[in-house]
């Protein structure tokens, strides 16, 4: 990257965790030395740590979020003692973390357990400028410029913007498909 430009991209995998840009312009068109940086999309549930520089290599390490559930269970007797009875189990149901969903454990009056799984969706905002060769900002006359959101190459959304609305925010998206049991990100902060 050299300011905010972004140059080129990969994906790195388990099977390929490391790559190297090549072919890269040292200077761009005024002579001035380009300053490379690294950035990398996301990755729910983790939080990212990028160190190095263009020269020595980068090193992303990904450290995969935690939290913790505090429990106090408490006990009101007939007698309206609060202490535990004797030889008593206690069950509990949990599921185990899908990506893409949010999931929310209830325990209903009759004892009965419900799992509602919501799926996790994200926002795209779109903001559209004009630079004008007399250095204005100003939209061309009556112009109306339409945008398509992509997934997966594929259109899912579109919207129209004018002088009078020159952004828009494509809301409720899901963020990931599912196929044979496998999530894919579909939606990315990147535009």
């Amino acid at each position: 990257m050299n300011g905010t430009t972004q140059v080129a991209t990969t994906t790195l995998s388990a099977t390929t965790p490391s790559y190297t840009f090549e072919s890269l312009p040292k200077y761009d068109s005024t002579g001035k030395e380009i300053a490379y940086t690294l950035e990398e999309v996301e990755v729910t549930g983790y939080t990212s740590e990028i160190t190095g520089d263009a020269t020595n290599g980068y090193k992303i390490k990904n450290t995969q979020d935690t939290t913790k559930v505090p429990v106090d269970k408490t006990w009101v007797n007939a007698d309206g003692s609060t202490t535990w009875p004797s030889g008593v189990t206690v069950y509990t149901v949990e599921e185990a973390e899908i990506t893409g969903y949010t999931g929310e454990i209830t325990e209903n009056e009759d004892g009965s357990v419900s799992i509602k799984n919501t799926q996790d969706t994200t926002e795209v905002p779109v903001d559209k400028t004009f630079v004008n060769a007399d250095g204005s900002g100003t939209w061309p006359d009556g112009l109306e410029v339409t945008v398509n959101l992509l997934a997966d190459d594929e259109q899912v959304a579109t919207a129209t913007l004018t002088a009078s609305q020159t952004s828009y925010t494509f809301e409720d998206l899901p963020i990931y498909k599912y196929s044979g049991g496998t999530a894919t990100e579909i939606v990315s902060s990147t535009l």
